[in-house]
């Protein structure tokens, strides 16, 4: 398995859409015809863009937009003129977080006369006579929570995704404005299917947090949690250069971070293996001297997966011991969390096929691919029997708080069953199993890997070890 810096690394490097392609994506929210957004794209009124940029993410930051690499691409600081300049004639209003969140400090979002002005630009070409706009993207104030949505948004933007989205939703089923009604932040329309969204900047309780799960009252739709909280841009610390050199030569980093008879100050350490992740273990400090932006990226990004491991695992905590939040859990339902600024990698937007990985774990021994398998009251979706009569159940958990949940009461009933974690990276097995495992000595039938099943831990007698499921 890889770490989570060499996971997180690669999301980094996978291609982005940006320019033209970028934007058109975002206007098909608008449901405008092909036309209609090659009127937009032709248009020579970058502001204009900018404005309906705004109305879609809610609120928007200057990095936001000069990172679409579409407006303004070639000039920053006329960029952060107009956003001034729209903000002094009331389009728009802005306000200061509380820190530097990398380099991003103000945040912008129309004013009620921006939005009018909008939705009459979108109307004078559009044959929906922008109805679609006032109906699910109503005017938003600009807020750190709504920065935080706007950046998972963006983040399915980014990834290509083509989505419907509405903002603030109350269930049909709840009464406005009392204890029980049900304030999603956003549902997603993704392929037929409907996916909630509640953002956490880390300012709630997690008791309130979890509490979200109960008011949904059904195991049948599927919960996604981004989180995000400020981040300042990261500090360099370069170890002494000469610490690289053998000779006349530069060590490979790998090299490096091995050799005990280099004494490396915490920050330093830290940073190297930033940089490892980035650069390879072959790589040199010529070549992490050229990566200084991509390691700042990932230090944010390792950051902010830290923080959402952290009220994940509150989660759990807090659910487990609530029999009337966890029975949601028992009875099926997804409960995904993520970094929002990460949401377009998430599972919860992918087919998972299991067949390839059961068949490497267990060979000749796999029988039939099951569409569900029910475990003392537990709802298994991805479920195969052995050709003993056995069952094998998956669950992917390091971003599925609901499978996470599963799993964790499954441990609590004997079987001759197969239970399956499947995790990402070797940093959250071993969290994984610390949990898994505590207060049990012998789970020898709960197996943690990856998704290629080229590394498998199982308990026996306390300890993580590695096993062929095939015996």
């Amino acid at each position: 398995m890889i770490s989570s810096n060499e996971y997180l690394s690669s999301l980094m490097k996978k291609e982005k859409v940006g320019g033209s392609e970028l934007f058109s994506t975002m206007m098909k929210t608008l449901a405008l015809s092909n036309e209609e957004i090659l009127k937009l794209l032709n248009e020579t009124h970058n502001v204009k863009k900018l404005e309906i940029i705004a109305l879609l993410l809610g609120c928007v930051s200057s990095q936001q937009i000069f990172d679409m690499n579409y407006l303004f691409c070639d000039d920053y600081d006329g960029l952060l003129r107009a956003l001034s300049r729209h903000s002094k004639n009331g389009y728009m209003e802005s306000i200061r977080l509380k820190g530097n969140d990398a380099n991003v400090r103000k945040i912008y979002g129309l004013t009620p006369e921006g939005f009018n002005r909008v939705f009459r630009h979108v109307s004078s070409i559009s044959d929906t006579d922008g109805s679609y706009c006032l109906k699910n993207l109503a005017l938003r104030k600009p807020s750190f929570h709504e920065y935080g949505i706007s950046l998972s948004l963006m983040s399915l933007y980014r990834a290509g995704f083509e989505y419907d989205f509405e903002k603030e939703v109350v269930s049909s089923d709840a009464l406005i404005n009392t204890e029980d009604s049900v304030r999603t932040d956003a549902i997603l329309h993704i392929n037929g299917k409907e996916y909630y969204l509640e953002q956490d900047m880390g300012t709630e309780s997690q008791a309130k947090l979890v509490s979200k799960i109960k008011m949904y009252d059904d195991p049948n739709k599927t919960l996604i949690f981004t989180f995000h909280k400020i981040v300042p841009s990261l500090t360099i610390a370069y170890p002494d250069t000469s610490l690289f050199l053998d000779g006349t030569n530069f060590l490979p980093l790998g090299d490096v971070l091995g050799r005990k008879d280099i004494t490396l100050k915490p920050n330093e350490k830290k940073f190297l293996y930033l940089a490892k992740a980035v650069v390879g273990k072959k790589g040199t400090i010529t070549d992490i001297s050229s990566k200084v932006k991509q390691i700042g990226i990932l230090d944010r990004a390792v950051k902010l997966e830290a923080f959402k491991e952290s009220r994940m695992l509150n989660m759990l905590e807090k659910i487990l011991a609530a029999p009337s939040l966890y029975r949601f859990c028992d009875e099926g339902m997804d409960i995904y969390c993520h970094q929002s600024e990460l949401l377009c990698h998430s599972n919860a937007f992918k087919k998972q096929d299991y067949t390839p990985l059961v068949q490497k774990l267990f060979k000749d021994r796999l029988s039939s691919k099951e569409a569900y398998f029910e475990f003392e009251g537990i709802m298994f979706k991805n479920a195969f029997r052995l050709k003993e009569g056995s069952y094998v159940a998956i669950e992917r958990v390091e971003e599925n708080l609901g499978g996470l949940v599963r799993m964790m009461n499954a441990r609590k009933k004997e079987s001759g069953n197969y239970f399956i974690l499947v995790v990402n990276t070797i940093t959250f097995a071993h969290t994984l199993a610390k949990l898994l495992f505590q207060g049990h000595r012998n789970l020898s039938n709960f197996i943690i890997t990856d998704e290629n099943g080229y590394e498998t831990f199982v308990s026996k007698s306390g300890k993580i070890k590695r096993r062929d499921m095939s015996e």
